[in-house]
């Protein structure tokens, strides 16, 4: 062989060798330089397993790859097996260009550091270019199977951890270069045993951008809830989610996700409790455009729609509330939700009634400035919340503004007015109250601290207050009782709306006015028989100046119309919230019909009234639990009969009623009364009535025993007790009808008794004493005398009482004088009654005649009396008087 075939054949086996080598060097070259090149664009370490080159197929396949997560010795990204086909022409560029990519069971971790931090957000900051420029790779068709993607939240308290597994990725037209054609991409993955769906468009690198829609259904809730809860207030249980969503990513914009979800039974816990406060059967809700922002994640806008049911369980009874046609934005809102984001609600309030509502509101710090709209509100779902044991409905309706700040303690700003229609209070067949209008004006509420309202007006108010048979009032059980501290079971949570642990301080009512108008109420009291009525119309009250905090005054004025024609006047000052009772009040009663009042009367009096009106003049004033009180009282008219035989009246007094009716009224028939009462309303033995029945007692007998002192005499026993009345009689010299001259006095003072006293009658009794006795038998005897000196023509009358006195005592000696004579004749003579029977109707009839001219009043009323008293009374013959009932 020849020189020159030599050397052919020596370049030929060199040339085998050094391609040998080169295909034994080169995937170590491949690998070493590939680590370079990820190590420098991602700045974490990298290892790989194997590489396998194949020139000639232009495949390559790495095993065992692993890249680093930054600052740590756990993988970011692995993978058992990568393969791909290589174009060598683009490598002559500087670019690598892979026509295939096949990847197999890679595992991703990605871990949330901080609220917008995660381990791969340095990936997404561009890398300083290397001096000979980046590295170009473009991917025309990429697989990924098998994989599994691990999401680690280290921000929320529970370092939730996410992962997808069986994550498979078709995409084509991958590419870091910023000429090349869009990418797309599929990928499906599932969590737990939900499937999720990623459709990937518009995809670049260079400069990054992506458009992504995400679709899945049934969504388990647990690992999402953490995101939703408030730390020490409230935690979320929920069933499944389901969205369809999208999300844009650009290099500038960063990431915005749009799209609409769909929440299956949601219960919210307020913290500590086991029963739900809030529970939502179904929740939709459209978010648009959610990015990632510095202050967090930045939400532009959200709606909220669906139903709930809102239980409250710290009331009694439990109160459930069943919302529809919820619907609730927020716009502008972050992540923490820090700062205030505007809020508007919508919403059907429980049976009837809408709630709209507008402002801000953060959670954390809890802040929120809302302006809120009610309208024909129904009442009656929210009975528990009222201190009432009865029924109250009505439509209220209100127009607020509220500012919340802070979460321990809370403090709540509220202004604005608020109303009611048609409210009623009880049963809905006799309501106990009903007023067709309830306006709240001023409302401002600075809670806990203070409640208050500038004006409270009630329109056409009618109240009913009834009294049951055994005496009792329904209005006296019409408010919750608070229940004793030692009582009061322990709760399971102190940061509710209970009753909280430590008492605070008490909240102050301030009240500028509270009026009604054109009002009525109707009394009716049924341990009467019959039962009593009464009905107050036209009723006007107002009340200024409440102030719960402060022994300030409240001016009080109350106006009405009592039944058909009386008139109540009141006027004075209260003070209902001090340590101790202050009333002054003073006012009238016009014109007020007693026999209205008849069922009282008869179980109080024992007597009813059959005409008669009441006006009084009163005033009382209770301070430091003493009572002073002045009762100015005018009746006209009054008429009264007896109603039974038991006369209380009489048993407390000493009287019957009608006769001290009649003794008080004066000329015009009308009673004067004047009745203080005074006392110390917290002394153990303090009776209001028996300061009543002694105060009248007391005053009665002053009244009547004025006119008596001159016409006679009231005597009166222990306590007062009126025991007799006696009148001076009228006194006629022996046997005749002439009056004494003292009793002349005593006929005028008669007379004035008589014509001041209108309804008094007066009875007549004559009496004939032992001085008028002697007189009529003397009479008797001298007028036989005169009789027989007629007969026998006697010059003398004592010749003839001579023959008179020799007649009946034949054999006594005669007496010297005629008087002798007449004595002893006297002694034998008897009484004579017909002579009685005659003084006794002369001296009535001038007595009654002498009256009758004195007085100028109706003869009926002097009353003859059928009783006499005995024959020979002591005294002085006499016409007696008594008071005729």
């Amino acid at each position: 062989m020849h020189r020159r075939s030599w050397i052919i054949l020596s370049l030929g086996l060199l040339a085998i060798v050094v391609s040998v080598i080169t295909l034994a060097i080169l995937p170590h070259i491949v690998k070493r330089i590939a680590s370079t090149q990820i190590r420098a664009a991602t700045g974490r370490d990298v290892t790989i397993q194997d590489v396998n080159l194949n020139l000639f197929t232009r495949r390559i396949a790495v095993k065992k790859f692993a890249l680093a997560d930054k600052g740590s010795s756990e993988p970011f990204v692995q993978f058992e097996h990568l393969e791909a086909h290589v174009r060598f022409l683009p490598l002559l560029k500087g670019h690598i260009q892979l026509a295939e990519l096949d990847l197999r069971g890679p595992t991703v971790r990605l871990v949330r550091t901080g609220p917008r931090a995660f381990n791969f957000s340095d990936l997404l900051t561009p890398q300083p270019a290397s001096k000979s420029g980046p590295l170009g790779i473009t991917i025309d068709r990429f697989q990924l199977t098998e994989g599994t993607l691990v999401l680690k939240d280290l921000v929320v308290p529970s370092h939730q951890t996410w992962q997808a597994d069986n994550l498979s990725i078709e995409s084509k037209n991958l590419s870091t270069t910023a000429i090349a054609e869009e990418g797309t991409a599929t990928i499906a993955f599932a969590v737990g045993k939900t499937p999720i769906a990623l459709t990937l468009n518009h995809l670049r690198f260079v400069p990054t951008n992506a458009s992504i829609a995400i679709a899945f259904q049934g969504f388990g809730l647990k690992s999402v809830l953490p995101y939703l809860e408030q730390q020490g207030r409230f935690r979320v249980e929920g069933d499944s989610l389901s969205a369809q969503l999208t999300v844009d990513y650009g290099e500038e914009s960063g990431i915005l996700m749009s799209g609409d979800f769909d929440i299956e039974k949601v219960h919210v816990f307020r913290q500590g409790q086991d029963a739900p406060f809030v529970s939502v059967p179904h929740l939709k809700a459209a978010v648009m455009r959610v990015s990632s922002s510095r202050d967090g994640i930045l939400v532009k806008h959200i709606e909220l729609t669906g139903q709930a049911t809102v239980i409250d369980a710290d009331v009694t009874p439990l109160a459930r509330f069943n919302v529809d046609g919820i619907k609730l934005t927020f716009d502008n809102a972050t992540w923490p939700w820090q700062k205030p984001a505007p809020v508007t609600l919508a919403a059907g309030l429980p049976n009837a009634g809408r709630l709209s509502a507008s402002g801000t509101i953060a959670l954390d710090p809890l802040q929120a400035s809302l302006r809120a709209v009610m309208e024909a509100v129904d009442l009656t779902p929210y009975q528990s919340y009222l201190p009432l044991t009865v029924r109250a409905a009505g439509a209220g309706q209100a127009d607020l503004t509220i500012a919340v700040s802070g979460d321990a303690p809370m403090r709540i700003n509220v202004e604005g007015h608020a109303g009611v229609k048609n409210f009623t209070l009880g049963p809905v067949n006799r309501p106990l109250l009903t007023i067709p209008s309830v306006n709240v004006a001023g409302i401002v509420v600075n809670w806990p601290s203070q409640i208050a309202a500038k004006r409270i007006t009630l329109k056409r108010l009618s109240a009913v207050v009834d009294r049951d048979t055994d005496g009792g009032f329904q209005w006296q059980q019409i408010l919750k009782p608070t229940p004793a501290p030692h009582d009061t079971a322990p709760t399971k949570t102190s940061t509710t709306t209970g009753t909280a642990a430590t008492a605070g301080p008490a909240q102050v009512i301030v009240l500028d006015e509270l009026y009604v108008e054109e009002g009525s109420l109707r009394f009716t009291d049924r341990s009467t028989s019959p039962s009593y009525s009464e009905e107050l119309s036209a009723l006007s009250v107002r009340v200024k100046g409440l102030n719960s905090a402060s022994r300030q005054e409240s001016r009080v004025m109350v106006q009405a119309v009592v039944g058909s024609g009386g008139a109540l006047d009141l006027k004075g000052a209260v003070e209902p919230f001090g340590k101790d009772l202050f009333v002054d009040l003073g006012g009238t009663l016009t014109n007020f019909a007693i026999p209205s009042t008849n069922p009282y009367m008869d179980r109080v009096l024992s007597w009813i009234a059959r005409g008669g009106a009441l006006t009084t003049n009163v005033h009382y004033h209770i301070e430091g639990g003493a009572l002073e009180a002045s009762n100015e009282i005018t009746v006209d008219d009054l008429r009264v009969a007896r109603a039974s035989e038991d006369d209380i009246v009489q048993r407390r007094i000493g009287l019957p009623l009608g006769l001290l009716v009649d003794l008080m009224k004066d000329v015009h028939g009308k009673i004067h009364v004047s009745l203080p009462i005074s006392g110390t309303l917290s002394a153990p033995n303090f009776s209001f009535s028996e300061a009543i029945w002694n105060t009248v007692r007391n005053t009665i007998v002053k009244l009547i025993a004025a006119p008596f002192k001159f016409i006679g005499k009231l005597f009166t026993g222990n306590e007062n007790k009126i025991e007799t009345i006696k009148i001076e009689p009228i006194r006629f010299e022996p046997g005749t009808v002439e009056i004494t001259p003292d009793s002349q006095t005593q006929l005028t003072h008669l007379a004035e008794f008589l014509r001041g006293s209108p309804s008094i009658r007066l009875s007549l009794s004559p009496v004939i004493s032992r001085p008028d006795v002697e007189s009529l038998k003397t009479q008797r005897i001298i007028s036989r005398a005169q009789e027989r000196e007629r007969k026998q023509l006697l010059t003398e009358l004592s010749a003839a009482m001579t023959y008179l006195f020799m007649e009946r005592f034949p054999k006594h000696r005669l007496p010297k004088t005629m008087d002798e004579m007449i004595a002893a004749l006297r002694k034998e003579e008897e009484i004579p009654e017909d002579a009685v029977q005659a003084l006794n109707v002369r001296r009535v009839k001038v007595a009654s005649e002498t009256l009758l001219r004195l007085a100028t009043v109706p003869p009926e009323r002097l009353v003859v009396s059928e009783r006499y008293a005995g024959i020979g009374a002591a005294g002085d013959g006499r016409v007696e008087f008594a008071i005729a009932y």
